[in-house]
């Protein structure tokens, strides 16, 4: 059975005067069927206002995965440092996914964007979370010719948004309730299938959509008017108990093809060239 998310983040919540309207992560489930919430963690340095809320009204409800919005030309280890501490102080736990949203350079060159991306894996490695990959194809293509193997560690979040007209200059196309269960029906049928973006395989993690009406999402307050919708492939946690066992950090060697060494006394990270 195909299983269904959304994601979201503060401009799904953020009322007037600051207030938070989370999404009714019981009724998106029950009525909405949807498997898993997604729900964004942090931008750069700086956590988004809705995740604490967010997380904790979708906690033993559904499966979660919080993102991180990397910023290029921000220190790498210093966002993982503060992602992780977001995370921690939220209680994410062995059966949570974590996941790197990867689609801008912020004016530096590819090879070091792609290094920075890299140490960012890395860092969440020794937390023992190995996060998932959020990109798009124009952007991860714009990387042919530069070593991304290490990529193929972590699995894909595809975003390729196949029959968003908009992205095509025509006018906007809002998928309603009607549409959306069309568009569903397509994936399930195999009418739609995600393209393959090397190195992965496939997606694990499909986001088809940026343009599906939010009242056509059971539980969604309805702040945007239009959400990301995504068709889940991986196999997903089947207790999403919000007290289970917190992820232990590890420490280990730096990933193959990463272009890092570690000091082998106080384990900061050498970057080769």
């Amino acid at each position: 059975m195909m299983k269904w998310a959304i994601d979201v983040s503060s401009y799904d919540a953020v009322l007037e005067h600051g207030a938070i309207q989370a999404v009714d992560w019981t009724k998106a489930r029950d009525e909405g069927g949807l498997s898993l919430a997604i729900i964004k963690c942090s931008e750069g340095l700086r956590q988004d206002p809705a995740f604490n809320i967010q997380w904790k009204a979708a906690g033993g409800v559904l499966p979660r995965a919080a993102y991180h919005f990397f910023r290029s030309n921000i220190n790498a280890i210093t966002q993982a440092q503060a992602c992780w501490s977001t995370l921690s102080a939220a209680g994410f736990t062995k059966g949570d996914y974590l996941i790197l949203d990867y689609e801008t350079l912020d004016g530096v060159t590819p090879s070091k964007s792609l290094l920075s991306a890299a140490s960012f894996l890395y860092e969440l490695e020794k937390c023992g979370v190995t996060a998932l990959v959020y990109t798009y194809p124009a952007f991860w293509q714009g990387f042919t010719g530069l070593q991304v193997g290490w990529a193929a560690r972590h699995p894909l979040m595809l975003a390729q948004w196949i029959r968003d007209t908009w992205i095509l200059n025509m006018s906007p196309t809002i998928f309603n309730a009607a549409r959306l269960t069309a568009l569903k029906n397509d994936i399930e049928d195999g009418v739609l299938k995600p393209m393959a973006l090397k190195p992965w395989d496939s997606p694990a993690i499909w986001q088809f959509s940026a343009r599906v009406d939010s009242k056509a999402i059971p539980g969604h307050p309805g702040l945007k008017k239009v959400v990301d919708y995504n068709a889940v492939f991986m196999p997903l946690s089947s207790d999403p108990v919000a007290n289970s066992a917190p992820v232990t950090p590890v420490v280990g060697e730096a990933p193959a093809g990463s272009g890092e060494k570690r000091c082998p006394c106080c384990g900061q990270i050498i970057h080769d060239g």
